[in-house]
This record gives structure tokens, sequence and C-alpha cells, in this order.
């Protein structure tokens, strides 16, 4: 019996695509799919924040860093209100990630915004005055209506104080109202 140079190569390059394939499958969800990330309470959000705001994204693109390494999302949000910090009228939110061309870079966990979105945000000042959302998707709460509402599926969260780690299955969701005012007494 005699086997061809590609036969050869085809078994053991089936036997890694089925070992790699083994690892990726029985890997926790959050490790292949997902970010990892400390859970942030509202206390906590709002501590961790040097502002938190109320606003509309205006404005969503995406770019290229001035190397031509990193793709970056920037977001600018016109504040109706601060509720945590002095704000200016609008800001600029700059996160890693995006897509340009073909090309595209994603970051499991980053917030997600769409033009048009009601928004409260916790935020933290960068080195070149842009913010980033603090706690990554745990840090952005969309206003519908007169509701919050935070959706951190596919996330897993480490609690602080246990070292557990639970994958959210639901969408978290507030009055308005009820929210912006536990955020205003956690600031005081």
């Amino acid at each position: 019996m005699s086997f061809s140079v590609a036969s050869r190569l085809v078994a053991p390059r089936a036997c890694w695509i089925l070992l790699l394939s083994i690892l990726v499958l029985t890997q926790p969800a959050g490790s292949v799919l997902g970010s990892t990330l400390i859970k942030l309470d509202l206390d906590e959000l709002v501590t961790r924040s040097e502002l938190v705001v109320e606003g509309q994204a205006e404005d969503v693109y995406v770019q290229w860093d001035n190397a031509q390494k990193m793709i970056f999302t920037y977001v600018s949000v016109r504040v109706d209100e601060a509720l945590k910090g002095t704000a200016p009228r609008s800001l600029l939110i700059r996160q890693l990630g995006g897509q340009v061309g073909a090309m595209q870079m994603r970051v499991p966990g980053t917030a997600t915004f769409l033009e048009g979105d009601r928004v409260i945000v916790f935020l933290e000042r960068r080195p070149d005055q842009t913010f980033q959302v603090v706690g990554m998707s745990q840090g952005k709460y969309q206003i519908l209506d007169d509701f919050v509402v935070s959706n951190l599926t596919g996330m897993n969260l480490v609690d602080p104080k246990t070292g557990e780690s639970a994958r959210p299955l639901f969408v978290e969701s507030a009055t308005l109202a009820g929210f912006k005012r536990r955020i205003q007494e956690l600031v005081q």
C-alpha cells in the first residue's frame, strides 16, 4: 500500500483541526466568545467614573490610528445632563475596535452605540481628552422611553467578593427617574 505526499499531510492536518476544535469547544464560553470582567455594581460605576452623563449619540465613526495599526470607534455624545462631574456640551468617546473597509477589529464586551441612541454613560477621561466607558458595556445604559436598559449578555462577570463567574442571561432595566435618583444619591 502506498501513500502520496498529499495524503501524508492531510492526516496530520485533520488531527490538528480536530484537536483545535475540541479545545475550542471545551473552553468556557467567555474565554472564547467574550470578555471576562470584574462585575461592577452601580456604586462602583459611580465611584470609578469622572463623569456620568445623560445624552444622545450624535455621530459614530470609525478610523485607523495615526500608525495604521489599530482601529478605533468614536462616538460624539451631546450631553443633556451631567449626573456626576462637570461635563462639556458634547464629548467624544473613543473605544478600541470597529470596521474600516474590509478590515474589522472586534473587542468583546465593548459598549456599542448607534447614532440617535439616548444613553446614560459612566466615563473616565483619557490623556488625549477623549473619554472611555468605565467597565466596558457595564458603563452604558440605553434609555428607552422612561426606562434605562443595560445589556450584558455574552459577557463573563466575576463577582469580586466571591470570585464566582457568571454569564448574565438577561437584560437589566430600571425606571429612568429612579436610576438617575440613585446615581445622584451615590454622588453625594
